[in-house]
């Protein structure tokens, strides 16, 4: 009942093994598909919004880790479960004919490290020992002195490579933790005085696309004809926030010069465009989607990276723990065999009158109060 018992506990810290690397890899493929299509965005290069991709950066390498991780932990779990089967399959019961001592020893995995394909030896466990009436007391010495002489693995249960997950979960959670702290302040920043430097570069870009003197365009006036061709808007507020104070238009129709990113040219829709000359310019402002989008990044990135801190650190921590307790029961199901003059044998002792009944003996002889005696 106790081995049975055992390997049903073995059983389920499996499962929280498995449980533990589904949960690292699921996590780290959600978070690469995620922040890999946050940064696959282009506006990703433009001033002020590149100091909140540094997070989403940091979360994709992250992600990368523990996609690795899960990986490798996958592997080795795998080759511990085939050695594990080669083992088991190794174990046989024998019983010791050689010794007057009856004793029946079993391969049986006592602790967490042998279960799990960690094998230290061959351990014999004695299950127990009976002594005929007949047979004289000087030969249980003889088999105990034997017993005694066979090598006794020393089996300390090991957290095998929880260790090893321990210490990357450590740094995983630190870099988790950075990350929630990074979100956290750039939501606040978002709401404050994000639109505000938003709208800065956007009067920078707006002067330089002016300005009869510029021969190539600012990082911000390129920033800005990335927005709108990705998200098909044109201008801070509306289109007009392009025109200069001096009304800058085109010599041969007279209307007013906007950036080509402006400019809608194919799967133009009539409900967010508006027809100007000869052309159709994006009527949709730029401000509401920019603020709807980082938005969005940063309260996914947000529930992502709190999620993912709970799930693994609860998974790890059950995983431990039901560790720790296998490995103290399986040390406790142990402890009577680690030390062989411990070991509890079921001796019958012959008592110390003397008999003055023969015993029938085949070879003739007879035992008197322990002494074997030949009969002439």
């Amino acid at each position: 009942m106790e081995t049975t018992t055992l390997r049903e506990r073995l059983c389920i810290l499996q499962c929280l093994h498995g449980l533990f690397i589904i949960t690292l890899l699921c996590t780290g493929t959600v978070g690469l598909g995620l922040f890999g299509f946050i940064i696959s965005q282009p506006v990703r290069s433009c001033p002020v919004v590149y100091l909140v991709y540094t997070t989403f950066w940091l979360a994709i390498g992250l992600s990368v880790l523990q996609v690795v991780l899960g990986i490798a932990f996958l592997i080795w779990f795998l080759v511990t479960l085939f050695t594990l089967g080669q083992t088991t399959s190794g174990h046989q019961r024998f019983d010791l004919s050689s010794y007057p001592t009856t004793a029946t020893v079993t391969g049986t995995p006592r602790t967490v490290a042998e279960a799990l394909g960690e094998s230290r030896g061959n351990v014999l466990h004695v299950i127990h020992a009976r002594q005929p009436h007949s047979t004289p007391l000087r030969l249980h010495s003889v088999s105990l002195s034997s017993l005694r002489s066979r090598p006794y693995c020393s089996c300390h249960p090991k957290i095998g490579w929880l260790c090893l997950a321990g210490i990357f979960l450590a740094v995983l959670s630190a870099g988790l933790i950075l990350s929630l702290v990074l979100v956290v302040s750039y939501v606040k920043y978002l709401n404050t005085s994000f639109i505000d430097e938003f709208r800065a570069v956007f009067v920078e870009a707006q002067v330089d696309f002016n300005s009869p003197s510029s021969s190539t365009p600012k990082s911000s006036l390129l920033c800005w004809n990335i927005v709108q061709s990705h998200y098909k808007c044109c201008g801070f507020v509306s289109y007009t926030d392009w025109y200069s104070p001096a009304g800058n238009t085109t010599n041969s129709s007279m209307t007013p010069l906007l950036p080509d990113s402006c400019y809608c040219t194919t799967d133009c829709d009539q409900h967010k465009t508006l027809q100007i000359d000869r052309s159709k310019v994006y009527a949709t402002s730029c401000e509401p989607l920019i603020l709807e989008a980082f938005t969005f990044k940063l309260h996914s990135s947000l529930i992502y990276f709190s999620v993912t801190l709970a799930l693994l650190l609860s998974v790890f921590l059950v995983d431990l723990v039901y560790t720790l307790y296998t490995a103290y029961i399986s040390l406790s199901l142990g402890t009577r065999f680690s030390n062989p003059s411990e070991t509890n044998f079921n001796i019958q002792r012959h008592t110390s009158s003397i008999s003055l009944e023969p015993i029938p003996n085949p070879e003739n002889s007879s035992v008197v109060n322990g002494h074997v005696g030949r009969n002439f």
